[in-house]
């Protein structure tokens, strides 16, 4: 499986990338975090994606990203697209709305990025 994910966490290759890379930080992180909440499904032959908003709910129990842990809820918003082989997931392109999730935290990702 290949996984595509925001630029602050890049790209995985297989399973294991995805669980060093991505999963386990972040389960570390929020690790109440419920989900699921995908209201939209679509789907054509190999192809499918599923969104909702918010995606999942959680509290900021361990650092994150460089951020420490502020035990604040917090929501998250995804958009998840995939494409599968024989019942497989070959590639998932996710869309994190870091935007919005470091905004409940405190954090202007936008004005850091300003020069």
């Amino acid at each position: 499986m290949l996984w595509y994910g925001p630029g602050c966490i890049e790209s995985t290759y297989r399973w294991a990338g995805f669980v060093k890379d991505h999963r386990a930080p972040f389960l570390t992180a929020f690790p109440d975090r419920k989900g699921g909440n995908h209201y939209c499904r679509i789907g054509d032959g190999d192809c499918a994606a599923v969104s909702g908003w918010p995606s999942m709910k959680m509290t900021h129990a361990g650092d994150y990203l460089g951020v420490a842990a502020t035990g604040k809820p917090l929501t998250l918003r995804v958009m998840d697209f995939y494409r599968c082989e024989s019942v497989r997931i070959i590639e998932n392109w996710v869309l994190l709305d870091f935007v919005d999730l470091f905004r409940q935290k405190e954090v202007d990702l936008l004005a850091a990025a300003t020069p």
